[in-house]
């Protein structure tokens, strides 16, 4: 059956002034098909759309971009995504524009589709009168989160976007992992100032913590999830039988030109997609994220609680802890690290500290995977404070 794309869907375009800015990024300087579709699809529901290049665009490029649009800005890939939002809205666009619109998008093209209309979509979500949304929030007991590929600002949460972007984001950051922290560091400002958020696929409690790289069939056909994301094809996160599931869905249930991903993820990943591929049968199972078995409110209380608070970690997982909950410490005592991984380099940091300085009365949240977790447990034993975010109390 064919997504719902008849003439009686209602365009919201025109009920609330929207600017979206958009941030294009791809090492050889391409504009791919897909690109387009998805800027045009956004132009039904935009009033103006600006597109950011992180690094650089070929002439064909940008002579393809123009057709869709006036505003493009080049500028270095330094800030990725979010130092992109920023140096659009303080920079490239005047002072007014926080008047001048009463809605912001901010997307990336880092997602095939939309294989829902950008209409019907905003129609949902604009009918709910919410100040801030996404298209897809991953529940999660310790660090639930609002995924930032898609995301709508109004009301309230305009001023939370400005100040975040201003006091927040380093639009010169080259630290991938740090820059990934913003995503979770601006779902918690939301979360904490009660702005009324939601998002717009279902059916998480049947698929709670659902993993959308890892399993999109399941995130398209059981959430509502109208994208792909592109790094589902990648070497590192692909379950290929997953993905072919997702293009046999795509091809059945939607319009969409399949072959602007097939040549995607071709020229991306050199994953090559066959006919028979896609037309045979998909022995598939969902896959989820991190589990955790420590809550967030439980987080919160335990930093609010000590005068000071370590984490032990310096990987992704510990920036995505920092980010959620350093605003609840009275104080950041900084990152902790086994004395055999300590280096010059982490000393000249400032922030990061070897096990051997560290007192065993000391606050310790443990942000590591399962498996370094139980094993950072028993270095830990006999420690008085110690939180283990990734194993069961026993």
């Amino acid at each position: 059956m064919k997504a719902d794309n008849d003439n009686n869907v209602l365009s919201n375009k025109k009920q609330k002034k929207a600017l979206a800015v958009m941030a294009v990024y791809d090492a050889e300087g391409i504009i791919d098909d897909y690109v387009l579709y998805y800027l045009n699809a956004l132009g039904k529901v935009a009033d103006r759309i600006v597109v950011v290049v992180n690094g650089h665009v070929n002439a064909e490029g940008k002579g393809r971009l123009q057709k869709v649009t006036d505003d493009i800005l080049v500028r270095p890939n330094r800030g990725f995504d979010f130092g992109a939002y920023k140096d659009v809205l303080e920079n490239y666009l005047s002072e007014t524009v926080w008047n001048d619109y009463q809605e912001i998008v901010l997307c990336n093209d880092s997602c095939f589709g939309p294989f829902v209309p950008f209409e019907k979509i905003f129609g949902t979500m604009r009918g709910r009168s919410l100040e801030f949304w996404s298209i897809h929030f991953r529940d999660n007991i310790l660090i639930p989160y609002y995924e930032s590929y898609f995301m709508v600002f109004s009301g309230k949460a305009l001023g939370l976007l400005r100040s975040f972007l201003a006091e927040v984001v380093d639009g010169d950051i080259m630290d991938m992992t740090r820059a990934q922290g913003y995503e979770h560091s601006l779902s918690e400002s939301v979360m904490q100032q009660g702005i009324l958020s939601g998002c717009y696929t279902s059916g998480q409690e049947k698929y709670p913590n659902l993993d959308i790289y890892r399993a999109p069939d399941y995130a398209m056909e059981h959430l509502g999830l109208p994208f792909l994301k592109k790094k589902c094809f990648s070497p590192e996160m692909t379950e290929r039988e997953n993905c072919y599931a997702a293009l046999a869905w795509i091809r059945e249930a939607t319009d969409y030109p399949i072959e602007y991903i097939e040549h995607s993820v071709q020229r991306s990943y050199g994953f090559h997609v066959r006919k028979e591929d896609i037309e045979g049968k998909h022995n598939c199972r969902p896959h989820y994220f991190w589990k955790f078995y420590v809550s967030r409110k439980d987080i919160i209380s335990f930093c609010r609680e000590h005068d000071k608070v370590y984490i032990y970690g310096r990987g992704y997982m510990s920036i995505f802890i920092t980010a959620r909950f350093q605003r609840y410490m009275n104080a950041f005592g900084g990152y902790i690290v086994s004395d055999e991984y300590y280096s010059d380099e982490m000393k000249s940091d400032g922030t990061v500290l070897p096990l051997s300085a560290v007192s065993k009365d000391a606050p310790v949240i443990v942000a590591l995977l399962e498996e370094r977790t139980r094993e950072v447990a028993g270095i830990l034993e006999g420690w008085n404070n110690v939180v283990l975010l990734s194993v069961p109390k026993t």
